[in-house]
């Protein structure tokens, strides 16, 4: 079989009705909890982290599930291309929902005419209708609060700017697929890059192991469970100030930064210089090559050494 019949094939398999629908449930499901993260309570950006979390979870759920159905019903449940592509799909539906893209494409569209003055009046009236909400009480309800979306006419006056920029960011992902495209045989072909953030959900979906296989895994387990439990209680900390904190950030509001305490010359030209416990970033130089590990930290240190020099 031809290598252009063999991706035809495994695409057809992956790309299926019941695999786009739950998509599509999953990226409603999950735009609304990243929004409501990031942007509501400001409490976890999701979207920020090396590995999409968001998804890996949604994948984590559908994994459990689809490890029932195999068992009961098998011809029901998931094929690996299929969970393949649902991984895919909500990676990338879901990432719109993040403080770097709604977060911040929404204030800038209702800015020009919200805080519009006498000098920038001329701008404000320039700007297509079709771009920005015109309505007065729209932008008022948008930045006051004390309303909601869910009114006829702040729907109306928000949805043409919504299809507009949705159309943009539609096309925005369209040309980094295509690019994507472009870059693939040198990636995978000629350099064969190990993908490290892929591992993961890779390992989930695969036939015959998948979850099951993981979560057999007494190293997985345990790298698990000690960010779950130290994050856990700290959590319960913040709510309930009797339970004991464990200090996993050395200065309680972030990074302890070494550099702000050095002030005499030459070593004070270090500049900012963290340090922090971070299981997420831990957990992610295991799946990286150790050279590429290893460069990462050490051209750090080299670069504030040149500092001070």
């Amino acid at each position: 079989m031809r290598p252009e019949q063999s991706s035809g094939t495994l695409l057809a398999r992956a790309v299926t009705l019941r695999a786009c629908t739950l998509s599509c449930l999953l990226i409603i499901a999950l735009c609304w909890w990243i929004a409501y993260s990031e942007i509501r309570t400001t409490t976890t950006e999701i979207t920020c982290t090396a590995l999409p979390i968001g998804a890996v979870f949604a994948l984590f759920v559908v994994c459990l599930v689809n490890q029932g159905l195999r068992r009961r019903w098998p011809k029901s449940a998931l094929t690996p291309p299929e969970l393949a592509c649902v991984y895919i799909l909500t990676v990338v539906g879901s990432s719109v929902a993040g403080i770097g893209m709604v977060g911040f494409l929404t204030p800038a569209v209702a800015n020009p005419l919200w805080f519009t003055n006498q000098k920038w009046e001329q701008f404000a009236q320039s700007v297509p209708w079709s771009w920005a909400p015109r309505d007065p009480e729209a932008l008022r309800a948008y930045y006051l609060g004390q309303s909601t979306l869910y009114k006829w006419e702040h729907i109306a006056a928000w949805l043409p700017p919504i299809l507009v920029w949705g159309g943009f960011l539609a096309l925005l992902m369209l040309t980094t697929l295509c690019i994507l495209l472009l870059l693939r045989r040198a990636w995978v072909e000629d350099e064969r890059l190990a993908f490290p953030i892929a591992q993961v959900p890779l390992a989930m979906t695969v036939q015959g192991g998948g979850l099951g296989e993981m979560l057999r895994s007494r190293a997985l387990l345990y790298g698990f469970l000690i960010p779950v439990v130290l994050q856990s209680i700290n959590n319960l900390n913040w709510l309930f100030p009797s339970i004991p904190q464990i200090p996993v950030k050395p200065t309680g509001n972030g990074p302890l930064d070494i550099g702000a305490r050095i002030t005499s010359p030459p070593w004070n030209a270090l500049g900012y210089f963290p340090l922090a416990f971070h299981p997420n970033t831990i957990g992610l130089s295991f799946l990286l090559a150790t050279d590429v590990s290893f460069a990462c930290w050490s051209f750090y240190l080299v670069r504030k050494v040149l500092d001070v020099a």
